[in-house]
C-alpha cells in the first residue's frame, strides 16, 4: 500500500513539473497581444510608406511636379493647389507657402 502511495505521489510530482515546464516554454515563446500589435502597425507602416506605393506622398508629390513641370502645365491653379497640399504632407512647409501664394494671385 505504501508502495502505490509513494509511486503516485512520484509520478504526480513528475506530471506536475512536466505540465509546469511546458506552460512556461509556452508563455515564454508566446507574443503578448501588444507586442503583436506593434508588429502588425510596423508592417503595415512598412507597406504604406513604400517609395513604390500610389498612395505615399512623397510619390504623388513627385508625380505632380513633374506634371506641373511640363509644358503648359505650370499656371494650373489646381495643380498648384495640389502640389501646396502635397508639400505639407511631405514636410516642405516653405513650399507650401510658396504654391498658395502662386495660386492665390493667379
Amino acid at each position: 500500500m505504501k508502495k502505490n502511495k509513494k509511486r503516485f505521489i512520484v509520478t504526480g510530482v513528475i506530471g506536475a513539473a512536466i505540465l509546469l515546464l511546458t506552460c512556461g516554454l509556452m508563455i515564454v515563446n508566446h507574443k503578448s497581444s501588444h507586442q503583436q500589435m506593434i508588429d502588425v502597425l510596423k508592417d503595415l507602416a512598412k507597406r504604406n510608406n513604400d517609395v513604390r506605393s500610389a498612395f505615399n506622398p512623397e510619390v504623388k508629390y513627385a508625380l505632380l511636379d513633374s506634371i506641373i513641370r511640363m509644358n503648359g502645365h505650370g499656371h494650373s491653379t489646381d495643380l498648384l493647389e495640389a502640389k501646396a497640399a502635397l508639400a505639407l504632407k511631405v514636410g516642405k512647409e516653405e513650399e507650401s507657402v510658396k504654391f498658395t501664394r502662386t495660386y492665390l494671385t493667379e
